[in-house]
């Protein structure tokens, strides 16, 4: 039986860390996203590094960071 009751909690603490870890990437597009369409419309010069970023990031599919 403990074991049981082991395994449940092993598979919860794993669903949740999967859930941090999908909000966390989820916040950092939306972060990089809104970066570069602020530093577009206020410093056309500065864009680049966040363009470069964003497009990365979509083609990769959020593994743009091993890249990095």
């Amino acid at each position: 039986m403990t074991s049981k009751i082991d395994a449940n909690k092993a598979n919860v603490l794993r669903v949740k860390s999967e859930q941090v870890a999908r909000s966390s990437a989820v916040a950092g597009g939306y972060f990089v996203v809104s970066m570069a369409l602020w530093s577009v419309f206020t410093n056309p010069r500065r864009h680049e590094w966040f363009v470069w970023i964003l497009y990365v990031m979509l083609i990769q599919g959020g593994r743009f960071t091993r890249l990095l």
